[in-house]
């Protein structure tokens, strides 16, 4: 009995010291698993960084980290853009003194009774004036007076009735059918008659109105 007591002990002792040896071996090898484990992560982080590294150099960047405080400091100052200029006023203009009809025709007046004769023109311009005064006056206005100068002809025609001078003159363009250079006209109405006369100076075509200013022709 004694001597099974002491074959089941040592048979215990021996279980329990070749556990304790594989306890052993297996740290060794965790230990040494877990040294090549730590190796190998430092080798990844070092190719993660190498690689970097190479990526921002062929960018044509430094790879080096910034911190914050160096990043401002080279950065270009940003300045505040420039305050727009105020247009500076436009300088008065003269003042263009409104046309004057009645002066207009003055002049020309008095340009026409200085002006010399030209016959060769004056004669030809009669004939012209002539023949449209035939063509779009009507029946009933007369001629009064026809006399043409050197480059302006004065005209008087008399309309007996209020209705036939706004047939005649009343629509748009009818001095210009009469004539194709510029012209000047006034307009004088009798109350008691009832009749209207139209007074006009004509200005050879290519040549200007003899008054200061703008001249228009009359409708």
């Amino acid at each position: 009995m004694r001597v099974e007591k002491v074959i089941i002990a040592a048979v215990l002792v021996g279980s329990v010291g070749t556990q304790w040896l594989n306890a052993r071996e297996q740290r060794e090898a965790l230990s040494l698993l877990q040294g090549e484990v730590d190796r190998v992560s430092t080798s990844v982080e070092r190719l993660q960084r190498a690689s970097s590294a190479r990526g921002l150099e062929h960018e044509g960047r430094p790879a080096t980290r910034w911190a914050p405080a160096a990043v401002q400091a080279h950065l270009p100052a940003v300045t505040a853009p420039p305050s727009v200029q105020e247009v500076p006023p436009v300088p008065n203009l003269p003042v263009v003194a409104p046309f004057n009809a009645d002066a207009a025709r003055d002049q020309v007046a008095r340009a026409f009774e200085r002006e010399p004769s030209d016959s060769g023109w004056a004669s030809e311009a009669l004939r012209e004036l002539r023949e449209n005064l035939s063509s779009h006056m009507p029946r009933t206005a007369s001629v009064r007076a026809l006399d043409c100068r050197a480059t302006l002809c004065r005209l008087e025609v008399d309309f007996p009735m209020e209705a036939d001078f706004q047939e005649a003159m009343g629509r748009p363009g009818a001095m210009a059918r009469l004539w194709q250079g510029p012209s000047v006209a006034r307009f004088e109405r009798d109350s008691a008659r009832g009749s209207v006369t139209v007074i006009g100076y004509l200005v050879r075509p290519g040549y200007p109105m003899p008054v200061e200013g703008p001249a228009t022709a009359t409708p």
